[in-house]
């Protein structure tokens, strides 16, 4: 659109006067570029793998330059010769097991105890935590599962709840760890003031028939159960040795292979992962 004329019939020289030349011509050079370069390479029957770098040499005529990456040359060597031996299948009576002892970690329930806090239950605590005069920790009802890797709210929290009662209170402090994003120091303490609002342990299920009739679509006994989580699992195993024994294979294919990259592809890569 340039003032006075009708859109699209200003004679070039004035469009090139009020636009720039230079900008008119990056313009066009975004459309024809590509256009150019994929008729280029479709008439030289390149197998390109990847997009070209271009070059503009001259803009009277436009010249252009295009550097094609090309598909690598691959060598796989003496492939038919190579022998992988299976992965075994790694898979026994202690794997079965142990996946009933997971599921019946997962129907396990929580109920409330009176007793004093041990390793293993979840505590509802009322939690207040200062380091200095500033409050890290403010928390009315916050609920916890106490075990030896437990880390919140902080490292060594857990631990100073063991032997707690229910409506108990307790103050004590703890040695915080280096924290990068608030530049804190290692070693800095901080205050804390607890107090235990309710204490609940996990009962684990009897593994029995009942237990086997009320797990998924339910089972005749536990016998039945443990031979289905059996056969599963053997199902599994097979399948991760399997897939165990591809990878070798590839592996074993890629190091007896030879191949030969286009620089201009390893450049494509590295910038890709640099704006990344």
């Amino acid at each position: 659109t340039i003032p006075g004329f009708r859109k699209g019939k200003a004679p070039r020289t004035i469009v090139e006067r009020f636009i720039g030349r230079e900008s008119l011509l990056d313009a066009v050079l975004d459309s024809m570029v590509p256009e150019v370069t994929d008729r280029a390479i479709a008439e030289q029957d390149l197998k390109a793998a990847g997009l070209p770098k271009v070059e503009l040499l001259d803009t009277d005529p436009v010249t252009l330059k295009a550097t094609v990456p090309l598909e690598p040359d691959v060598d796989l060597g003496t492939y038919r010769s190579l022998r992988v031996p299976e992965v075994p299948v790694e898979f026994s009576d202690d794997d079965v097991t142990a996946a009933l002892d997971q599921i019946r970690q997962s129907m396990a329930t929580w109920e409330p105890v009176d007793r004093p806090v041990q390793m293993g239950d979840t505590v509802t605590v009322k939690t207040v935590g200062k380091v200095g005069e500033t409050t890290i920790v403010d928390e009315p009802g916050a609920v916890l599962f106490l075990d030896e890797h437990t880390t919140m709210p902080v490292p060594g929290f857990a631990e100073n709840l063991v032997g707690l009662t229910r409506e108990e209170s307790k103050e004590f402090t703890v040695a915080l760890p280096e924290d990068p994003q608030s530049q804190r120091p290692a070693g800095q303490e901080a205050n804390f003031s607890v107090n235990v609002v309710e204490i609940k342990e996990r009962l684990l299920p009897e593994l029995d028939d009942e237990f086997a009739r009320s797990y998924g679509d339910g089972h005749e006994n536990l016998e039945a159960l443990r031979e289905k989580v059996g056969t599963d699992l053997r199902t599994e195993a097979e399948q991760r040795a399997e897939q165990q024994h591809k990878e070798a294979a590839i592996e074993a294919l890629v190091e007896g292979s030879t191949i030969e990259l286009s620089p201009l592809m390893v450049e494509h890569e590295v910038v890709h992962m640099e704006e990344e």
